[in-house]
């Protein structure tokens, strides 16, 4: 699909729009307001001043718009400030479109250009008709699903690095190397073991301390990760007490159970990780989703010759 010119022209489609683009920087928010029915662009530089921060500001500027009963379209690139601004514009009154980050490029004389304020106009020209791929934007309640299954996946992946430290600091040695990874209560076991030999007595000091002291680090991790999943668990249990109209989420997991091959931990992991499943047109959309579904490449033309790529 390619845009020659700016075929954005209909009534219709310019009437009372206003879209809004901001490039979050973390002391500047560039934001470009651009007016379809009257073709007028305008920067704002946002920073903290006074007694205001940059974010009220800014959506100080869309509820301003939004009162003087503007279709206003917010574009912004996913990045450090997560959905919550999104949440924001959409209780203000506007439309938010949340674009994947680092899939955006401004291309100029053959270079790729990047500017703050020349992102943010970028953004801000954009028009809601362009059908442009866009980052889904969760409720409170899935994005704190979604933290719960990544804070399990870091605490896991927190004890298996624990775990192969150990046994390539044992292969280091002439101790015998043990069989995949271990609790901390085995590996505890294994050094009162090697402790009445020979070959514990020769390592250096500061290596048997160590050994002791990743054994330690390896059971406080054991100890939060199982406390981690009792949050789960009681999380789960609130879900089955609020399952309504609104929030199915523990209907979503039970019917995922019954899939084969499919257990209680992969139907949670799936549930809480993706959110809604209807925001998914059909199973070509829900397979794209994870990547697999081949894409073709769209280039978007302006008339100020600047192209935008869609993300493969």
């Amino acid at each position: 699909m390619q845009r020659k010119g700016n075929i954005i022209n209909r009534k219709s489609q310019m009437e009372n729009l206003v879209t809004i683009g901001i490039d979050m920087g973390g002391s500047l928010w560039a934001t470009a307001v651009y007016d379809w029915t009257e073709g007028k662009n305008n920067y704002y530089a946002l920073k903290d001043k006074d007694s205001e921060t940059k974010e009220e500001r800014c959506f100080e500027l869309v509820k301003s718009l939004v009162d003087c009963e503007k279709k206003v379209h917010v574009f912004y690139e996913a990045g450090r400030y997560g959905y919550w601004p999104a949440r924001k514009f959409q209780d203000l009154g506007a439309e938010a479109h949340v674009l994947p980050i680092n899939k955006l490029k401004v291309i100029m004389c053959g270079k790729v250009i990047k500017t703050d304020k020349l992102d943010a106009m970028f953004l801000g020209g954009l028009h809601p008709e362009d059908r442009l791929p866009e980052v889904y934007i969760p409720s409170v309640a899935e994005e704190g699903h979604r933290d719960g299954e990544r804070e399990l996946a870091r605490l896991k992946k927190r004890e298996k690095g624990v775990n192969s430290q150990l046994l390539a600091l044992v292969e280091r040695t002439e101790l015998p190397t043990p069989k995949g990874h271990q609790s901390s209560r085995i590996w505890r076991k294994l050094i009162m073991e090697w402790g009445r030999g020979e070959i514990w007595a020769k390592l250096p000091y500061l290596m048997r301390q160590r050994f002791k002291s990743m054994i330690e680090e390896l059971e406080f991790a054991e100890k939060q990760l199982v406390e981690w999943e009792k949050v789960i668990e009681k999380q789960m249990e609130a879900d089955q007490k609020q399952d309504t109209a609104s929030d199915t989420t523990a209907t979503t997991i039970a019917k995922m159970e019954c899939f084969k091959g499919i257990s209680d931990g992969i139907a949670r992991h799936l549930v809480w990780e993706i959110g809604d499943f209807m925001r998914f047109d059909g199973h070509k959309a829900f397979t794209s989703y994870f990547g697999i579904t081949p894409s073709l490449e769209r280039v978007f033309s302006n008339y100020r010759q600047i192209r935008l790529y869609q993300m493969r």
